[in-house]
């Protein structure tokens, strides 16, 4: 019986507490971050796949390469 009623305490201190938790006011999210003032735009070799800073690509006749040797295996072959 002592157990019972413990439980009914326990039970009712739960229900209690997620109901008035209900009531709260949602959060905010946090605001977001600001992109970094070192950041740089990237951009994937059309060979290797390799992530390269844009301005560091090779431009070639079908995409941009990460160095000139993967444009000259890529468009010739």
């Amino acid at each position: 019986m002592k157990n019972l009623v413990i439980l009914l305490v326990i039970l009712g201190v739960i229900w209690y507490w997620r109901s008035h938790k209900a009531k709260l006011p949602p959060t905010a999210p946090p605001p977001e971050a600001p992109p970094k003032a070192g950041s740089v735009a990237m951009s994937a070799c059309a060979y290797c796949k390799l992530h390269v800073p844009d301005s560091e690509l090779v431009q070639g006749q079908h995409g941009a390469y990460c160095s000139a040797e993967h444009l000259r295996l890529a468009e010739n072959g």
